[in-house]
C-alpha cells in the first residue's frame, strides 16, 4: 500500500516538476499515514484538566445495621439503595437520603433466603433480581411498609453454554453472554490470552430467545497445572487477575440501547432495540505504554504475560450521553475520565484508591467506600 501511494506521488512529480520537494514529502506523509484524523485528534490523559466533586452523602452503620464488607449495591430511580454485605450474607435497604430501612434477605436455602455467592440487578422501576451462582433467580417487590420483600423464585434450566447475565432487557428478558464450558478445560492443554462470547437474550429460565448478536472479547484466567508423574493433574490454580489485558464491556442504556465498549478498538460501539449499530464513539487517546514501575508489585510468574501497552481504559459507566472510564489507578487515587457521546473528553477525576463505583446517573456516581481503620461506608459523590 506504501508503494502505491509513493509511486502515485512520483508520479505527480515528475508531471509538475513545479511542485516543491517540501511539497511532495508533506503530500507522501499525509498519503502514507493509516489514519490521519485520529493522529491529529489524540489527546493525553495527563492533560486534562481535573473536575472538582463533593460528598453529598455518607452512610452505612445504623442501629439496625453494622457494614462488615459491603461488595455492591444497586439504586432505584428514586433514590433507594439496596447494598449487599458480603460477609454477613444480606442485603439491606436505604432511602434516597441515606436511612437505613431494613434487612431485605439473609442467608439460608429457604426461599428469599441468600447463597453464599449472588449478585444483583434491577429490573424495570420496582423489582431487584438476585442472581444465584448455580443459574437461579429470586424477585423482590416493594411491600406496603416500602421494604421490598420476596415474591417470587425461578429455577434455571441447564443449557449447552454457560451464561452471566450482562443486562436487564425486559421485565422477562436478559442480556447474556454465552460461554463455552469446554474453554477451560482448552486453557489447561493449551492457553490462549483471549476468547470471544457471544452476547444472546434469554428468558427468565435461561432459555436462549435470540442467538450470537455479537462477539465479546473476554480475557483468558491463566491456569497453572501440576501433575504428578504420570501425567496426572494433582493440583490446579487460577490466575485471573493479570493486569492490562483488554476486554469488552457490555452497558445497558436508556430506551432499550445498549453499548459494547471495546478495548481493542479504542470505541463504543451504540445499538438500538433492534440490535443495529445506531452510533461509534471513538476514543481518540494517546497509547500509553506499559513501564518498568508499572510492574514493581507484579509477581514474576505473570510478567510475561503482560503486553507492552495498556488498554484505553480499566472498566466503564453511562449514563445521560455521559461516559465514565477508570484508566489508571495509582497508589492513593484512581483516575476517571469523563467522556460526551461525541468523544469529546470533559475532564478527569481523582478518585481516592478505597472507592469503588457501582453507580452512575445524571451527575452523580455512587461508590462502596472501603476505609480500613473506619469500615465500610457508601459515598454519593456529585460533579
Amino acid at each position: 500500500m506504501i508503494e502505491c501511494h509513493l509511486y502515485r506521488e512520483l508520479s505527480i512529480y515528475y508531471m509538475y516538476r513545479q511542485i516543491s520537494i517540501p511539497i511532495l514529502f508533506l503530500l507522501l506523509i499525509c498519503s502514507c499515514s493509516g489514519d490521519p484524523e485520529r493522529d491529529w485528534e489524540l489527546f493525553d490523559y495527563s492533560s486534562l484538566e481535573e473536575i472538582s466533586y463533593d460528598v453529598t452523602l455518607e452512610f452505612g452503620e445504623s442501629e439496625g445495621f453494622i457494614p462488615a464488607n459491603l461488595a455492591g449495591l444497586v439504586v432505584f430511580p428514586d433514590g433507594t439503595l439496596l447494598v449487599r454485605d458480603q460477609s454477613q450474607t444480606m442485603i439491606v435497604q436505604y432511602n434516597s437520603l441515606g436511612e437505613f430501612v431494613g434487612v431485605v434477605a439473609k442467608e439460608g436455602g429457604g426461599p428469599g433466603e441468600l447463597p453464599g455467592s449472588f449478585s444483583m440487578t434491577v429490573s424495570g422501576t420496582d423489582t431487584l433480581v438476585v442472581l444465584h451462582s448455580g443459574g437461579r433467580k429470586d424477585f423482590y417487590g416493594r411491600s406496603s411498609s416500602g421494604l421490598f420483600t420476596h415474591s417470587r423464585g425461578v429455577i434455571a434450566e441447564q443449557g449447552e453454554y454457560s451464561t452471566t447475565i450482562v443486562g436487564v432487557r425486559s421485565a422477562s428478558e436478559y442480556y447474556v453472554r454465552l460461554t463455552d464450558p469446554g474453554i477451560f478445560s482448552n486453557l489447561i492443554s493449551a492457553y490462549t490470552p483471549y476468547r470471544h462470547d457471544y452476547l444472546a437474550i434469554t428468558d427468565e429460565r435461561n432459555r436462549v430467545l435470540v442467538d450470537s448478536l455479537h462477539p465479546i472479547k473476554i480475557r483468558n484466567p491463566l491456569i497453572n497445572v501440576t501433575t504428578h508423574s504420570d501425567g496426572s493433574i494433582e493440583s490446579l490454580s487460577v490466575l485471573s487477575d493479570i493486569p492490562y489485558r483488554y476486554e469488552d464491556h457490555f452497558v445497558p442504556l436508556e430506551d432499550g440501547l445498549y453499548m459494547i465498549a471495546s478495548n481493542d478498538s479504542s470505541a463504543f460501539y451504540i445499538y438500538n432495540e433492534t440490535h443495529e449499530l445506531q452510533q461509534k464513539i471513538p476514543l481518540n487517546a494517546r497509547p500509553r505504554q506499559v513501564e518498568s514501575s508499572d510492574l514493581e508489585d507484579i509477581s514474576r510468574e505473570l510478567r510475561p504475560y503482560i503486553t507492552d501497552e495498556k488498554p484505553p481504559f480499566i472498566t466503564v459507566w453511562s449514563a445521560d450521553e455521559m461516559i465514565l472510564l477508570h484508566t489508571e489507578t495509582y497508589e492513593e487515587n484512581k483516575e476517571i475520565i469523563l467522556l460526551s457521546f461525541e468523544g469529546e473528553p470533559l475532564g478527569k477525576i481523582m478518585l481516592p484508591d478505597i472507592d469503588e463505583i457501582h453507580h452512575f446517573q445524571g451527575n452523580r456516581f455512587y461508590t462502596v467506600h472501603k476505609d480500613e481503620e473506619l469500615g465500610h461506608s457508601i459515598r454519593v459523590y456529585e460533579l
